[in-house]
């Protein structure tokens, strides 16, 4: 573990997100706390549902992670058109 997290600090790669889970938890810090150094007092429930989900699509075959990764792109596109409409009419 030591050493994945040695290649991570020198930019080398990034650790899977199981192992990010381990080392925030033997330290008793968030993975946010990990990724970005800010401190989150508390996780809310809808964050850790949502990590759980991308956790399990970690596991699916590739052609249904990328079912996935459409239908979240496709979510996210949604959104961006409803938030620019919404800014031009108001």
């Amino acid at each position: 573990m030591v050493h994945c997290v040695l290649e991570h600090g020198a930019g080398l790669n990034v650790p899977p997100a199981v192992m990010l889970l381990k080392l925030a938890d033997v330290l008793s810090i968030t993975v946010d706390y990990l990724l970005t150094g800010n401190p989150v007092e508390e996780t809310p429930l809808g964050q850790a549902r949502r990590f759980q989900r991308f956790q399990a699509v970690e596991r699916f075959e590739v052609d249904d992670q990328e079912a996935v990764i459409n239908l979240s792109d496709g979510m996210i596109a949604k959104q961006h058109m409803k938030s620019t409409l919404k800014s031009l009419v108001g």
